[in-house]
C-alpha cells in the first residue's frame, strides 16, 4: 500500500507541473495584441522551398525558421520576443531558443520574420512547442529585447501557446520510380512534402497517359527517355508542379578496344552486353572513315570484333526482345607496342661518377618522352632524375642513353625504371633494373655555385637532399673579421645564402656545415 506521504509527493509533482505551465502559458497573457499564426522553414537564404529545390528525402539541408506574427496591432507592441523550442521527429533539439522579432518598433504582422538558423533532414517533422512572446506596450529608451525575459514582468504584455506548432513548408512535389532493364512498364513513387495533407496528385506521362494516384504503374510505348509531370493540390488548394526526365534501361555495353598498329588492321572491339534477355545481336559500323560493318547473332556474354583498322566505331546489341543498347568507340593508332622497345641497360662508369643507362626502341610513332626514374631503396620509393624526348616516327631502332650523376652518398643498391609517355598517356614501363654503387668518402656533399660569387648570390646544393628532408642543419659562414651562423630545415636540393654572404667584405668565406652525420668545409671567394 502506497504511503500518504508518497501521495502527498506526487500531487506536489502534480501541482508543481500545472503551476509552471501556468507561469508559462498563462500568466500575464490576457492582453493578446500580438499573435503567431505560424512558423515556416525556409532555405539558407530565407526564400520559400519549390519544386525546383532537387532535395532527396533524408539529405540533410541547411535553412532557416521564420515566423509570422498577426493580431490586433493597435501599436502598443514593441521590442518583441520569442521564446520556443524546436523537435525534430519529436526529439527536442538545441536547447531553449530566444529570438527577437521587433526592437524599439511595432512587430511586423502578416510578415515572414526570422527566427532561427537550422539545420534538418528533408521530410523531418520540424515541431514547436512551449510558444510564449513577449513585448513592451511602449517604445521608451531601454525597452529593448535585452530588457525581456520568460519571467512575468509588468511591464510586458505575452501570447503563449501550449500546443505543438508544426513549422510549415509549401507542398512540394518530387517524385522518383523504379524501372527494370528493358521493361518499359515502370512504378514511380510519390515523394511530396510540405504543404498541409491529405493531398490530390495528377500525373502526365509525357502525353501517353495520365493517373491520379498517390504512387502509380505505368507502361510506355518503348525503352526511352520520357518527361513526366506531377502535379500536388494539397487541402488549403495551393498547387505545385514538378516535371522529370526518366529514362528506362536499355541493355549495359561494356567494351574494351585494342589499338592497331600504323597502316595495319590489328584493333579490336571486345564487345561483352548485360542486361535485357539473351542471346543477343550484335552489330557495328565504322563512321569515319567509312567502310567498315558487320553482324552476328547468337551471341551469350562476350564478342570480339577483330581485324579493325584505325577509326570511329557504332556498336549496337540487340536482346531477344528487341530491346536496344548502343555505344561508340575510338580505335587509335598504337604508337608504340610492348614488343617495340626493351634493352634497358645500367652500367657504372669507370670513374664511380655516375651510372649510363642505355635502352632502344624498335620502331615510333607519335613523338614521346621517356622519364626515368629511380628509387634508392628496397620499398621502390621512385621518384623522376631526367627526362629524355624520342625522336618518333621512325621504322628502324634508335637507341638512347643517360648518365645519372646525381648519385646517393650512403652507396648500396639503387634502382631504375623508365615511363615511356606519348601523347600525355604512359604507354608501357620498361623491365626494373638495378645497381650496387659504393658510398662517397663524405656521408653528405655539399657543393656551392657560383663559387667566386658575383653580384653576391651564392646557393648550397645538396646532392642527397632526400635523405635530409626535413632535418636540421647548421650552416656558419666566417671570414677574418665577421661571422653568421643559422639553423635551417632541408626542404628540398638548393639552399639560397645570397643574404647571408652580403655582409660580408670581399676575399675568402669559410661555408661550415654541420649536422646528424654532416662535417664539411667549403672555401668560397667573394669577388
Amino acid at each position: 500500500m502506497k504511503t500518504q506521504s508518497y501521495i502527498y509527493r506526487c500531487l506536489l509533482l502534480v501541482f508543481g507541473f500545472f503551476l509552471n505551465a501556468s507561469i508559462l502559458f498563462a500568466q500575464n497573457c490576457n492582453q493578446n495584441n500580438v499573435t503567431v499564426e505560424r512558423f515556416e522553414l525556409r532555405d539558407v537564404n530565407g526564400n520559400p522551398f519549390t519544386s525546383a529545390d532537387d532535395y532527396q528525402l533524408g539529405e540533410e539541408v541547411s535553412g532557416t525558421l521564420y515566423v509570422i506574427l498577426g493580431g490586433s496591432n493597435s501599436g502598443n507592441a514593441y521590442s518583441t520576443v520569442a521564446f520556443f523550442n524546436i523537435l525534430i521527429n519529436e526529439t527536442p533539439v538545441s536547447g531553449r531558443q530566444r529570438a527577437c522579432l521587433s526592437e524599439l518598433v511595432n512587430p511586423q504582422f502578416g510578415t515572414a520574420i526570422f527566427a532561427s538558423d537550422l539545420t534538418w533532414n528533408w521530410g523531418d517533422k520540424v515541431t514547436l512547442n512551449g510558444l510564449l512572446v513577449r513585448w513592451f506596450t511602449n517604445g521608451n529608451e531601454g525597452n529593448t529585447c535585452n530588457q525581456i525575459t520568460e519571467d512575468t514582468n509588468k511591464s510586458a504584455q505575452c501570447f503563449a501557446s501550449p500546443d505543438d506548432i508544426e513549422a510549415e513548408i509549401p507542398v512540394v512535389p518530387n517524385l522518383d520510380f523504379d524501372a527494370e532493364t528493358c521493361n518499359p512498364t515502370v512504378d514511380f513513387i510519390n515523394q511530396t512534402i510540405g504543404g498541409k495533407p491529405p493531398y490530390t496528385y495528377a500525373w502526365n506521362f509525357d502525353g501517353y497517359g495520365t493517373s491520379i494516384e498517390a504512387n502509380p504503374t505505368f507502361t510506355f510505348p518503348g525503352i526511352d527517355s520520357y518527361e513526366v509531370t506531377l502535379s500536388v493540390t494539397d487541402a488549403d488548394d495551393i498547387t505545385n508542379t514538378i516535371t522529370k526526365t526518366i529514362t528506362i534501361p536499355a541493355i549495359e555495353i561494356e567494351i574494351e578496344v585494342t589499338p592497331t598498329r600504323i597502316n595495319e588492321s590489328t584493333g579490336s572491339i571486345l564487345v561483352q552486353p548485360s542486361g535485357g534477355t539473351g542471346p543477343y545481336t550484335v552489330e557495328w559500323i565504322s563512321t569515319d572513315p567509312e567502310g567498315i560493318s558487320g553482324t552476328v547473332t547468337g551471341v551469350d556474354n562476350t564478342y570480339l570484333i577483330d581485324n579493325l583498322p584505325f577509326g570511329n566505331y557504332e556498336v549496337s546489341v540487340t536482346d531477344s526482345q528487341g530491346c536496344p543498347g548502343f555505344v561508340e568507340t575510338f580505335i587509335d593508332i598504337a604508337t608504340i607496342l610492348f614488343s617495340r622497345w626493351g634493352g634497358l641497360e645500367v652500367t657504372l662508369k669507370e670513374d664511380q661518377a655516375g651510372v649510363s643507362l642505355d635502352w632502344f626502341t624498335e620502331t615510333e610513332g607519335d613523338p614521346g618522352v621517356f622519364q626515368i626514374e629511380r628509387a634508392d631503396n628496397p620499398d621502390l620509393d621512385f621518384y623522376n632524375v631526367a627526362e629524355i624526348k624520342s625522336s618518333g616516327f621512325s621504322d628502324n631502332p634508335i637507341w638512347y642513353s643517360h648518365v645519372d650523376t646525381e648519385l646517393p652518398s650512403q652507396g648500396g643498391r639503387i634502382y631504375y625504371r623508365i615511363n615511356y609517355i606519348v601523347n600525355n598517356e604512359i604507354d608501357v614501363f620498361s623491365d626494373l633494373v638495378s645497381i650496387v654503387i659504393e658510398a662517397s668518402e663524405e656521408a653528405v656533399h655539399f657543393n656551392t655555385y657560383p663559387n667566386p660569387t658575383t653580384g653576391e648570390k651564392l646557393t648550397l646544393r645538396l646532392h642527397n637532399h632526400r635523405a635530409l628532408h626535413n632535418k636540421e642543419i647548421t650552416v656558419s659562414l666566417f671570414s677574418a673579421n665577421y661571422f653568421v651562423n643559422k639553423e635551417m630545415i632541408v626542404q628540398g636540393q638548393f639552399i639560397e645564402l645570397g643574404d647571408l654572404i652580403r655582409p660580408f667584405p670581399k676575399g675568402v668565406i669559410i661555408l661550415q656545415l654541420r649536422g646528424e652525420g654532416i662535417h664539411q668545409n667549403i672555401k668560397v671567394m667573394k669577388k
